[in-house]
């Protein structure tokens, strides 16, 4: 078994077809799969399942591909191995949700270009539920992600290592935040982040809008544009929704928070969107009465997969710093620390 085989076998998978793998690897499919058979060969057992409908891992495949990243990333890493010891080096993945990579992701790359240059960041921009599927196949070392997907877990780590968001937050308080945190013995773990209010978006609203407030009751009737039924924020509306016996007229789900947002701006139906949606500020926003709308984020975090602990602890304290500054800047962002919860009546 050869890393290169194992880099051709991770696009294999993800492509689901030998011909896309083959293009997007700038080689012949004869070629792939000759290397795909020579992988199978060499560890004695079928791992993909040819059909006219594509390509698709065998049990055998499916336990491979959740190690073969972490496999390739160890290779990967001999090269920096050897540098200065002082130096702080190494490759972490972030999955990062759409709205909050708007605000997270350009300060999260600049913060560590500025303090640790010999870190690669490998950054993953989604909706939720995808992110979930990629942290929990090793893909990646952090993961934001919402309340819905971690609140029943026992590997929480109940806020701790959390700096207060109250006051103005040093780079010592976040650094021992850090330390606190790694401390723990689990292997996976998740931290709470910070809460979001979700608006109602679109000149549609205007009408039914008191003092910037407007009432689902009053926007119910109205045509409206939701994501799709495994979203996270999908399941945060229908549940708004049911608990004032009402019944949204959505007239289509969207996996793409920009469409959902430019329909909403275009004024033929109305979303419900968090603030981070609109970095840009062009559309009308409304608060919604109640708070009921409201979520809450978590940072989901994979110590065991890291194959630099120094780099990960590095990055965590990076992404808490650049958080913290996004709450401070709330009335933008829409974050807001946690705990801060209200009813608007």
């Amino acid at each position: 078994m050869e890393v290169q085989q194992l880099r051709y076998f991770i696009t294999v998978i993800e492509s689901g077809s030998l011909s896309r793998a083959a293009q997007s690897l700038h080689m012949s499919q004869p070629a792939l799969s000759q290397q795909m058979r020579a992988l199978e060969q060499s560890l004695h057992t079928i791992l993909l399942e040819r059909s006219n409908r594509g390509i698709r891992p065998t049990s055998s495949g499916q336990a491979l591909y959740k190690d073969a990243f972490r496999l390739v990333r160890e290779f990967d890493q001999l090269s920096t191995s050897v540098a200065a010891a002082t130096d702080v080096r190494g490759v972490v993945s972030v999955g990062v949700t759409t709205g909050a990579a708007s605000h997270l992701a350009a300060p999260l790359v600049r913060w560590t270009l500025q303090n640790h240059p010999g870190i690669r960041l490998e950054l993953f921009e989604s909706m939720s539920g995808y992110l979930r599927e990629l942290f929990e196949n090793g893909r990646m070392d952090f993961a934001i992600s919402y309340d819905d997907y971690v609140e029943d877990s026992e590997t929480s780590a109940g806020g701790q290592g959390m700096v207060e968001a109250g006051g103005s937050t040093t780079a010592r308080d976040v650094s021992a935040a850090v330390a606190s945190l790694l401390e723990t013995g689990q292997d996976v773990t998740w931290i709470p982040l910070f809460e979001e209010e979700m608006f109602a978006f679109g000149p549609l609203c205007s009408a039914y809008a008191h003092n910037g407030i407007v009432r689902l009751e009053d926007i119910a009737d109205l045509p409206m544009v939701a994501p799709g039924l495994r979203s996270n924020l999908r399941s945060l509306v229908d549940r708004a929704f049911r608990r004032r016996a009402l019944n949204p007229r959505i007239v289509a789900d969207l996996e793409s928070l920009p469409t959902m947002l430019d329909i909403a701006r275009s004024g033929s139906a109305f979303a419900i969107l968090p603030l981070s949606a609109d970095k840009a500020g062009t559309v009308p926003h409304f608060h919604v009465a109640g708070d009921a709308l409201r979520r809450r984020a978590v940072l989901n975090i994979s110590k065991s997969r890291a194959t630099s602990p120094s780099a990960l602890k590095a990055i965590l304290e990076g992404l808490l710093m650049v958080t913290q500054d996004a709450i401070e800047q709330g009335e933008s962002t829409g974050y807001m620390p946690l705990s801060t919860a209200f009813e608007l009546d």
